[in-house]
């Protein structure tokens, strides 16, 4: 439908915002996203990158119960979760949010998501004093970033460029 094109195209536009560290150019799309069909990406995901972008401002947030939605979205909404609460200090619902995420991915063949997830919970896991399960997760992180990018060859230098996931990684690999 209409509604449901334009709301995706406000979303990748956010989206894209927050993965630049633009998140007041992100919230601006976002924060609308709200108003999309609960059943729709923008519905599902917008709300919680938007929490993202929230907290990266320093504001404090409240994420809702994930909407019904297919177990893809449900894994990626888990990801924003986990690394809204990493901003928020909140290591333990970090690392419970990505590990969770982890256990809903299970051996299907998603590195990409994979390696955010692990690299969240690593982070977390090293912040709360966890340290028994950093280094595995580091191992898990590790792995899927190398199947990651020796799948994608040269299309993985600008997805490894994106700010989001350069922080990410950066503390994910701090000792």
């Amino acid at each position: 439908s209409g509604l449901s094109r334009a709301s995706r195209a406000t979303f990748f536009r956010g989206f894209s915002a927050a993965t630049s560290g633009e998140c007041l150019e992100a919230l601006k799309r976002l924060d609308g996203s709200a108003e999309a069909p609960e059943d729709d990406m923008p519905g599902i995901l917008g709300s919680a990158i938007a929490s993202y972008c929230h907290a990266r401002a320093g504001r404090r947030v409240t994420i809702g119960p994930a909407p019904d939605a297919d177990a893809t979205l449900r894994r990626e909404r888990q990801y924003w979760i986990a690394i809204t609460s990493l901003q928020l200090r909140d290591w333990s619902r970090a690392l419970s949010e990505a590990t969770g995420g982890l256990k809903l991915l299970a051996d299907k063949p998603n590195d990409e998501l994979r390696w955010r997830l692990a690299a969240v919970a690593a982070v977390a896991a090293r912040e709360s004093g966890n340290s028994g399960i950093v280094a595995p997760l580091s191992d898990t992180m590790r792995s899927a970033l190398g199947r990651l990018q020796a799948q994608w060859g040269a299309d993985f230098a600008s997805y490894g460029q994106r700010k989001d996931l350069m922080e990410l990684r950066s503390r994910a690999e701090q000792r």
